[in-house]
């Protein structure tokens, strides 16, 4: 199973270069974000419990959806409920639920660390001012958690938890660079591979009155916990370079994306282009697999297959792949893909669109709803001293609870904001799920 990608790892991925400039607009956003739609953008599965997920939304500050019976219902969470600064970074949140099914969330500035209940949330010492920008499950041993950090101006690296206590382990040394991607898998029985993706020369000075350069996307591996690592330098590009996915039937095979954000001269968005290599990522052994406007998610089935969907309202597609090298098929053209994720235990392709989550057929691509957001009518309850309503109460006035946003949401009840106040300028939770509005 490989990690979802969206727009906001996007947004992590190409920080690497510009994190000054992306940190000084997140503390910005928090206004800006009241007006953009809440979309769902990304969903997390509990390694050894298939009824354990964490469904995730962007927009307006942010927050998450839990669910502790296979996604038949949820308990939502805003990310001002954690801490109210998370509010201000949502697009650089990275997450995990850990084999314990507590919550770890990587921020700017450090690490949080939720209970099971996604409660109970505290700041991890350790990780103090350091970017924690990516998770990974250890494919042996999910009681193993490793994170990376990211941050500019110090050096990174990549750290493992056993699962036994709440001590982070350095794996091999620190370095100046900024890692961006992050993925373990398995080599043997016991043997694990760590790809990253890592950019360096992003701190290289301009000189008065020349253009600064563009940085240097490697994809390098580790075969033995970090000690060593071969590197593979990708080559001048005009986009945002990362491994997005391993293939889980060999490890040297791997899924490249290079997202770009550019609006070209008629109007229209520069593709996405998915890449792969079946030599690690060695120059010259790529081959493209497709094209999308923007790239809303990717994952391997167990057995090689691929999936992937763009997220465009203008090209939504689900494309699904039997094997690296093969042919990708458009499935579905019906809806826009927010995020993709497969199940390993369940055998379970799950997507979400829009404010809509659910399965999809592998083969047809047809969609079977499990939860659609604007019907949401409970918080995360944390026992008494935690007000949660409380705690979301601006944030969901600001946003979710607005008129342009899910007024008819029932737990926007509490706050005197019920949809019929709103007549038609509410979004009616019947209708068509809204555009992505920026």
């Amino acid at each position: 199973m490989s990690s979802p990608t969206t727009r906001s790892s996007r947004g992590r991925l190409a920080s690497a270069y510009g994190w000054v400039v992306v940190a000084a607009a997140l503390l910005l956003s928090s206004k800006a974000a009241a007006g953009a739609v809440e979309l769902l953008d990304g969903v997390k599965l509990a390694p050894s419990d298939p009824n354990t997920l964490l469904l995730y939304y962007r927009k307006a500050g942010g927050g998450m959806f839990v669910s502790h019976d296979g996604g038949k219902s949820f308990a939502m969470l805003c990310n001002s409920a954690i801490d109210p600064s998370l509010a201000l970074h949502e697009d650089s949140i990275a997450r995990v639920v850990r084999d314990d099914k507590t919550i770890l969330a990587g921020v700017f500035d450090g690490m949080w660390r939720g209970d099971a209940e996604a409660c109970g949330f505290v700041r991890d010492a350790a990780f103090t001012g350091q970017w924690v920008n990516g998770f990974a499950i250890d494919p042996h041993d999910p009681t193993r958690t490793y994170a990376i950090t990211s941050a500019g101006g110090k050096p990174n690296g990549v750290f493992v938890n056993d699962g036994k206590s709440e001590h982070w382990s350095k794996l091999g040394k620190l370095e100046d660079l900024l890692i961006t991607t992050l993925h373990v898998v398995a080599t043997s029985k016991t043997g694990v591979r760590i790809y990253e993706t890592v950019v360096r020369g992003y701190d290289v000075p301009v000189p008065v009155g020349g253009r600064p350069q563009p940085p240097t996307y490697v994809i390098r591996f580790s075969d033995d916990l970090g000690k060593t690592w071969t590197e593979y330098a990708f080559g001048m590009t005009d986009a945002t370079i990362g491994v997005l996915a391993v293939d889980p039937t060999d490890a040297t095979h791997i899924v490249v994306g290079a997202l770009r954000d550019e609006v070209l001269s008629d109007g229209t968005t520069a593709p996405d282009d998915l890449l792969y290599s079946s030599a690690a990522g060695k120059p010259g052994s790529f081959k493209t697999i497709g094209h999308v406007t923007e790239l809303g998610g990717i994952t391997f089935a167990p057995d090689g297959r691929l999936f992937y969907g763009d997220r465009e309202q203008t090209t939504p597609a689900l494309y699904a792949v039997a094997k690296l090298g093969a042919t990708a098929k458009k499935i579905s053209s019906d809806y826009k893909v927010q995020c993709v994720s497969y199940d390993a235990q369940t055998d379970k392709l799950y997507v979400c669109q829009d404010r809509l989550f659910g399965t999809a057929d592998p083969a047809t691509g047809a969609f079977s709803l499990l939860f659609d957001v604007t019907k949401e009518d409970k918080l995360v309850s944390c026992g008494a001293g935690s007000d949660i309503s409380a705690m979301c109460e601006d944030q969901f006035l600001m946003g979710w609870c607005g008129i342009t946003h899910y007024p008819t949401t029932p737990i926007c009840e509490p706050y005197g904001v019920p949809g019929a106040m709103f007549g038609d300028a509410g979004v009616d939770a019947g209708a068509k799920p809204a555009a992505d509005g920026g």
